[in-house]
């Protein structure tokens, strides 16, 4: 287990690494004294759970994930939630994949490195979106035109050039962005995008509206 020390005025971070392995499609963390815990690769941030809740369950595919909390870690334990396919409904369904989300947000915070936006109602960043295989490899094939759906807790989801609203979108070439215009108030908003294929993994990211 390993800790990081964060300025005294901020909560302490404790960190714990994980591999889910195969055979097993999640992990399920006690914990203690938090208000949040998140799951990251080495390469980015999966999911941010915004939960007091003790124990708080999360699906993964197998591999090797970094679980961290401003709380503290009290147990950490890999699950198979439910039956693995056949190998046949393997190739039959296809490969597992999972979407990485990025912003070009203008600042980012000191201590969790959350993207920031000014809120005034116009600001905005572009989120973009990428497939990426489970070996954290950019998909990039002409034929990954996924239909994406997208939530957001707070500001406004728009198409890339800003011109539209929208609720959904279609990857091209595995690749896909749009903005997210803030509101008149300061707040923490958390963006979704979610797919119909249960073989691709729901992804989150966070702004600060500030």
């Amino acid at each position: 287990m390993e800790e990081r020390t964060m300025p005294v005025d901020q909560p302490v971070v404790q960190q714990q690494t994980v591999t889910v392995p195969q055979g097993y499609n999640g992990i399920v963390v006690r914990l203690q004294g938090h208000t949040w815990v998140s799951v990251s690769t080495d390469t980015h941030q999966l999911v941010h759970n915004q939960s007091p809740d003790p124990v708080i369950a999360f699906s993964l595919a197998p591999g090797t994930y970094v679980v961290r909390t401003d709380g503290t870690i009290e147990s950490l334990a890999t699950e198979s939630f439910r039956q693995e396919p056949s190998l046949f409904e393997q190739l039959r369904q296809g490969t597992p994949a999972f979407l990485a989300l990025t912003s070009d947000a203008p600042d980012r915070h000191v201590v969790d490195g959350i993207g920031e936006v000014t809120a005034d109602g116009t600001s905005y960043c572009t989120i973009a979106v990428q497939k990426m295989d489970l070996n954290g490899v950019a998909v990039s094939e002409s034929e990954h035109k996924d239909e994406l759906f997208l939530r957001t807790t707070g500001g406004v989801i728009m198409d890339d050039k800003g011109e539209q609203r929208i609720r959904s979108l279609t990857l091209q070439s595995g690749r896909a962005a749009f903005r997210l215009i803030s509101e008149l108030s300061p707040k923490i908003v958390t963006v979704s995008v979610f797919s119909r294929d249960p073989l691709l993994s729901k992804a989150e990211i966070q702004i600060e509206f500030v």
